[in-house]
């Protein structure tokens, strides 16, 4: 087995801020944005909860302690992104493409990456119970000290890395994914 290298190729350009140019217009929690833009951005604090931003695109963005629950990027495009102390828990990513992309102490519980296409994503020390990877195409990615409890689809797992230690603790996942039953051991 190979060894990890630490986060070589996961590296998201930062964003290029203008210092004259007026800040994003944020969507209202709540509110309708389909194919939303944002670029060379550094959010901190933002609340985009339950935005309906199907078909957005995200470039060289920070966003830092936002609350995105229920955010539906939905057949969007997230590219140079860094994603940090967030909730982002119950947001939908389906059929979304991520690249260079970075969650990072995040909890992203219950959320949906079906069908997305995640290049160079790391996940590190971030909360993924019941999310749904069904379908999922991971490469060059990673998932570091990450929970994945009840996580549907594990098995789309298939091309990220994780160290031995994350891969025992989730055992039980990873063994339901491959459809082995597990035996109660004869005391």
């Amino acid at each position: 087995m190979r060894g990890l290298t630490p986060h070589s190729h996961i590296e998201p350009e930062a964003p290029d801020r203008d210092p004259d140019r007026a800040p994003a217009q944020l969507p209202e929690p709540g509110e309708r944005a389909p194919g939303f833009e944002l670029v060379d951005e550094e959010l901190a604090d933002a609340n985009l909860a339950n935005v309906d931003a199907r078909g957005a695109s995200l470039r060289r963005v920070v966003l830092r302690r936002c609350r995105l629950t229920g955010l539906l990027l939905t057949e969007g495009r997230l590219r140079d992104v860094v994603i940090a102390e967030s909730r982002v828990d119950l947001a939908s990513f389906a059929a979304c493409t991520l690249e260079q992309v970075v969650f990072e102490d995040c909890r992203i519980d219950g959320s949906s990456f079906q069908e997305a296409r995640l290049r160079h994503v790391r996940f590190s020390d971030c909360t993924l119970t019941e999310a749904d990877l069904t379908g999922a195409r991971f490469e060059h990615s990673e998932l570091r000290g990450c929970t994945l409890d009840g996580v549907r689809g594990a098995a789309s797992l298939r091309g990220a890395a994780m160290p031995w230690s994350d891969v025992v603790n989730s055992a039980g996942t990873l063994a339901d994914a491959l459809g082995i039953r597990i035996l109660e051991v004869d005391a």
